[in-house]
């Protein structure tokens, strides 16, 4: 399954751990690239080890049917490793307007956990 076949029609997936789900966990999907932040303050998400296989499942917000399940592995990025437009669009309400993209970059990329889910 490609990454937009299981996200085509949702802003958000549920990560499955050993069978502990996390609640809805916003994403960017960039080419076949998953990203999610790991250190989200409004989203419970099971404990990852980076390598770690989990469950995603696609699931658009408005309704009870589940567009897509796929296995995943997930890859911890280091602050240098996660490009600059994902890190921007997954920081939300951290991003502060007053400040140019490079300048919010350079003050967001040690705060923000990311990870990047490799589709199995």
């Amino acid at each position: 399954m490609k990454p937009k076949q299981l996200v085509s029609t949702g802003k958000v997936i549920w990560l499955i751990v050993d069978g502990e789900s996390s609640s809805p966990v916003r994403f960017v999907l960039d080419g076949d690239n998953l990203y999610f932040r790991r250190n989200a303050r409004h989203e419970r998400i099971p404990h990852l080890e980076d390598g770690q296989t989990v469950r995603v499942v696609g699931h658009p917000l408005a309704k009870q049917t589940r567009s897509g399940e796929a296995e995943a592995r997930v890859t911890f990025l280091d602050a240098e490793e996660t490009p600059q437009p994902i890190l921007l669009e997954l920081a939300g309400a951290m991003y502060d307007p007053r400040l140019t993209p490079d300048e919010n970059f350079a003050r967001l990329k040690h705060e923000l956990k990311v990870a990047r889910l490799d589709l199995l």
